[in-house]
């Protein structure tokens, strides 16, 4: 009657103890990594197609980016990264500051910070996303000390974000009116604000 017993409890060991059960152990490690890792390749595409765009006076929906940003993403991740819920944070004057992104109930959010100097930068894994903020007005030629001024009165996109007008051709006006509602930015580029 013992050798019955000591059998099943040897196989119960060898079973807790076999490559079996350690490769689900890591499975689960492999699928936390791979939540990780989604997390923070949409908060960082995320967060670059809407910095850029807001950098050059346009706007960039959500939809967009994730129609065209994540097409033909890694396997693993595709169908992860779809399901993840994401929050874009706006400065209080309206450009963004982060992209934060939930990937698992014990961590802290995956996220990308925007710069307009340097472009998006990914956090590492478990760093706090911060405050916030932005460095827009830190741009050579951008808007300077009269930043909140000139941005308050802007109308605001359904997400906080400025409504930028759509840029027209410099010649399509008269020279009158394209002096009158022209700002150059940092590169040049020539917007008008109608």
């Amino acid at each position: 009657m013992h050798k019955p017993i000591l059998a099943a409890a040897s196989t119960a060991v060898h079973a807790l103890t076999s490559p079996a059960a350690a490769q689900s152990g890591q499975e689960r490690l492999d699928a936390r990594y791979d939540r990780a890792l989604a997390a923070g390749y949409k908060a960082l595409f995320l967060c670059g197609a809407i910095a850029n765009a807001e950098r050059t006076g346009t706007n960039r929906p959500v939809s967009s980016v994730m129609e065209w940003e994540f097409s033909g993403v890694y396997s693993k991740i595709d169908p992860i990264v779809r399901t993840l819920e994401h929050r874009i944070v706006r400065s209080k004057l309206g450009p963004i500051s982060h992209v934060e992104v939930d990937w698992a109930e014990d961590m802290q959010p995956r996220c990308a910070k925007a710069s307009f100097l340097r472009g998006c930068r990914l956090a590492p894994i478990a760093q706090e996303p911060g405050p916030a903020e932005t460095d827009l007005a830190q741009l050579p030629g951008f808007l300077g000390s009269g930043e909140a001024a000139f941005l308050a009165p802007l109308p605001r996109l359904d997400d906080g974000a400025i409504h930028f007008p759509p840029l027209l051709s410099p010649r399509s006006i008269s020279t009158q009116d394209r002096e009158m509602f022209t700002s150059v930015t940092q590169r040049g580029v020539i917007h008008l604000f109608i």
